[in-house]
């Protein structure tokens, strides 16, 4: 079993805060299903994030710094991507988690002294 770093709080930290930000940012949604499309989304893409985290802690692989750069791309597109833009609390939360999470994965990828990795 390997160490967690720094790198792998902060990025839990971070599934934690995309998991809740639904719920403690205020924006505004019309009458329709969007609350719990966009609950959904987020709740789903926490736990993908603190997925990786704990098979990044547990892996000797680096292969999970990679997907967190990819969620953390991800996170930074989808007000685009899936048309929440013109809420700009939501939008603004997301893009900073996914450049956080894209940073953690950079420092990981760059500074950490892990084996390479069939990826």
């Amino acid at each position: 079993m390997n160490d967690y770093r720094w790198q792998d709080v902060a990025a839990a930290a971070v599934g934690a805060f995309v998991i809740i930000c639904p719920w403690i940012i205020p924006f505004e949604f019309p009458a329709s299903s969007a609350p719990a499309f966009f609950h959904f989304t987020h709740v789903l893409a926490g736990i993908i994030i603190l997925a990786i985290v704990v098979i990044g802690i547990l892996a000797e692989e680096r292969w999970p710094e990679w997907v967190q750069g990819v969620l953390g791309l991800w996170l930074l597109t989808s007000p685009w991507a899936l048309g929440y833009n013109s809420m700009i609390a939501l939008s603004y939360s997301d893009m900073a988690a996914g450049i956080v999470l894209l940073a953690l994965a950079a420092s990981s990828l760059v500074f950490e002294q892990r084996p390479p990795s069939s990826f």
